[in-house]
């Protein structure tokens, strides 16, 4: 889990880093009591929020049970915890603001349970009806009802063995190695073992800590769709780590000393083999696998337009797959400062950009006047095949891009 979005730079792994390190700050301002490492730790959890959206929401949760936890400490510092807040609050203020703008909740809408739930909401109309649409068929077949089921049933997918341990996050190829989970099956028995004596055994406030942070984790993830989503739930790490290490401990303190030798040997051959296996799917059949989700193709179709570019008034490049624009940037070695000047993720220079028929005001190019569009009559254009399938009679085929699995991605066309 932790390798996955680590390697590839996901943001929200920076977002994750500096909540665990605030939380580690927060932690030794609390046995400390010195004002500094509170205004430390309120600097970083407010650092934490500005990386990923899933941060955002799991940091004052994490905040707020970490003060409900101390609370006879908060009472005792209330005046270096009143400090803490007000950095935290004006430092994080600005991202809260922003998200609550009208451009800032696009993509929380895109993947908000409650915009997502259109079927289940006129399969309950339907049976409200059916049952005469009285009283209590209005309580019995509420959305708002169906609304919390949703949510309970994504967060408690969060924690289902298919997720954790077998098949992984089946939706998105990016965040996770296909038919594996996003933990390895040998910690399935030191993940109880630990969970049993953290429950029984770590006394308050570790063991409160600990749960809180494992049982608030998922809420960013319950609240959106598709579910379970190992990127929303990132938040959960390191504890499935910690918790099964201590299962690891737990066994060996309480095996005799003539087991030890034998059962340290079993384990990290056991887990050796585990992370063998792991690498070679990661690098062997889940990179071909997952290959187009990983954007397989943009840089096969900008080897073969960056030599023509100079022929053609404008260049049009698809949406179809997301956002064209950063892979014009990187592949082009484009110059940043003059991008944030001119250019906007709908073009700059000749390039123009296409959308993608899911998003909020865009839209794909398949019925499109590509001429009237692109305000130009000599265009080099690169279309999904779905889209060239409409715009075949005005364009003349050049080339045709495949991706490393040999599927076709792009097919590269010029306006007749």
């Amino acid at each position: 889990w932790a390798i996955q979005f680590s390697r590839a730079e996901f943001e929200a792994n920076g977002g994750m880093f500096f909540v665990m390190s605030a939380i580690t700050l927060f932690l030794h301002a609390i046995r400390a009591k010195k004002l500094i490492f509170f205004i430390l730790s309120a600097i970083v959890f407010a650092v934490s929020v500005y990386f990923y959206r899933s941060v955002v929401l799991f940091t004052p949760c994490i905040l707020m049970a970490l003060l409900i936890i101390f609370w006879k400490d908060v009472l005792q510092l209330k005046g270096k915890i009143g400090l803490f807040l007000i950095f935290f609050v004006i430092l994080a203020a600005p991202m809260y603001k922003i998200i609550t703008t009208s451009n800032g909740l696009i993509r929380s809408n895109q993947v908000s349970v409650f915009n997502n739930d259109e079927d289940l909401k006129i399969k309950l109309s339907l049976l409200n009806q059916k049952a005469g649409n009285t009283f209590f068929s209005k309580i019995i077949y509420n959305r708002r009802i169906a609304d919390i089921e949703i949510i309970v049933g994504n967060y408690l997918s969060q924690f289902s063995p298919d997720f954790l341990f077998f098949r992984g996050d089946i939706y998105n190829g990016r965040h996770g190695p296909r038919n594996m989970g996003m933990l390895y099956l040998w910690e399935i028995p030191f993940i109880f073992i630990g969970l049993f004596f953290l429950i029984k055994y770590i006394p308050p406030p570790t063991k409160y800590i600990l749960l809180s942070w494992i049982l608030l984790a998922p809420i960013p993830a319950a609240l959106s769709v598709p579910n379970p989503h190992a990127l929303r739930g990132l938040n959960i790490l390191p504890m499935p780590q910690l918790v099964s290490a201590i299962g690891i401990f737990v066994v060996f303190f309480i095996l005799k000393k003539k087991w030890k030798t034998i059962y340290v040997i079993t384990t990290s051959a056991v887990i050796i083999l585990f992370f063998a296996l792991y690498l070679n799917n990661y690098y062997g059949y889940s990179a071909r696998a997952t290959s187009a989700e990983w954007a397989d193709g943009y840089k096969q179709l900008f080897r073969y337009i960056f030599p023509r570019e100079q022929h053609y008034e404008k260049i049009v490049v698809s949406g179809h797959y997301w956002k064209p624009y950063i892979y014009v940037l990187y592949y082009k070695n484009y110059d940043p400062a003059k991008y944030q000047k001119t250019g906007t993720e709908h073009g700059f220079d000749k390039y123009l950009f296409g959308g993608v028929k899911w998003g909020k005001g865009e839209y794909e190019l398949g019925n499109v006047d590509l001429k009237k569009w692109a305000h130009a009559n000599k265009l080099l254009v690169a279309l999904s095949p779905e889209e060239y399938a409409t715009q075949k009679n005005n364009l003349h085929e050049l080339t045709r891009i495949y991706n490393h699995n040999n599927e076709l991605v792009f097919i590269v066309a010029e306006t007749k």
